[in-house]
C-alpha cells in the first residue's frame, strides 16, 4: 500500500528528532523549507506537525516557528518506540526484540539479586498459580513477575524499553494465552524461577529463550 504524503512528512521530521539533527529546544525547519526537503504539499507538512505537536514532542510558538520541546531519553523513548515498533516491525520482530531484553534482565538481575527480590518472584508465582482461570490477572501477574527482573537488573533504559514493550503487546500476549494451557505457563516460570534461585544464568536464560522461541515459532507457522 503507498505510504501517504502526510506520515512521510511525519517520518521526515521524527527521523530528524529521533537522530539528534533537531535537538530540544531547537526551531525546526520551515513549512516551506520542508516542503522543498521532503517533496511533499504543505498540507501535508502541516498534518505531520500538527500530529506531533499532538504527542508533546513539538511546539508551535505563533509569530515565530515550530520548536522542539525540552525532551529527556524517557519521553523520547515512550513516545517513539512504540510508534517505530509499529510502522516498521512485524509481532515477530518485536517479540525477538524482547527476547533479548528478557535475557539480558536476567543475566543482571541474577548479577544483582538479593533475597527480598526473589521473595517478590515467589510470591507473584504462587498468585499465578491460583490464576489460571483468569487470563487478564494471569497476564498482568506474568508482566509483574519479568518487570520485577528488568527493574532490578540495576540498568534503568532496560527497564523502560521492556515495559514499553509489554504494553505493545498485551493484547497479542493475551490472545496467545487462550491456546496454551497455562498451567504450562506456572510450569515454565518455575523452571525460569529455580535457575534463577541458584543463580544458574546459563540455565536461566536457556529456558527464557525456549518459551520466546516457542511464541515465535508459532508465529511463523501463521
Amino acid at each position: 500500500m503507498k505510504k501517504r504524503t502526510s506520515d512521510i512528512a511525519f517520518d521526515y521530521i521524527k527521523d530528524k528528532i529521533f537522530k539528534g539533527e533537531w535537538s530540544s529546544g531547537e526551531k525546526i525547519s520551515s513549512e516551506k523549507e520542508l516542503e522543498e526537503e521532503i517533496g511533499v504539499g504543505r498540507s501535508s507538512i502541516r498534518a505531520a506537525v500538527d500530529k506531533l505537536v499532538a504527542l508533546n514532542i513539538l511546539e508551535k510558538k505563533p509569530g515565530d516557528g515550530t520548536y522542539v520541546k525540552e525532551l529527556d531519553s524517557e519521553s523520547l523513548l515512550k513516545t517513539f518506540l512504540p510508534l517505530i515498533a509499529f510502522s516498521e516491525g512485524s509481532y515477530y520482530e518485536i517479540i525477538e526484540c524482547r527476547m533479548q531484553l528478557d535475557i539480558l534482565a536476567i543475566g543482571l538481575f541474577i548479577e544483582n539479586m538479593k533475597s527480598e527480590q526473589i521473595e517478590e518472584l515467589n510470591e507473584i508465582h504462587e498468585r499465578m498459580s491460583k490464576a489460571t482461570n483468569d487470563i487478564n490477572e494471569f497476564f498482568e501477574l506474568d508482566m509483574k513477575f519479568h518487570k520485577l527482573i528488568a527493574k532490578h537488573s540495576q540498568n534503568k533504559t532496560l527497564y523502560l524499553i521492556n515495559s514499553i514493550l509489554y504494553n505493545i503487546l498485551k493484547e497479542f500476549f493475551i490472545e496467545q494465552y487462550k491456546t496454551v494451557p497455562l498451567e504450562k505457563k506456572v510450569q515454565d516460570h518455575e523452571k525460569l524461577l529455580e535457575a534463577i534461585k541458584r543463580r544458574d544464568k546459563e540455565l536461566a536464560i536457556s529456558y527464557e529463550r525456549c518459551n520466546f522461541l516457542e511464541t515465535m515459532a508459532k508465529l511463523k507457522i501463521k
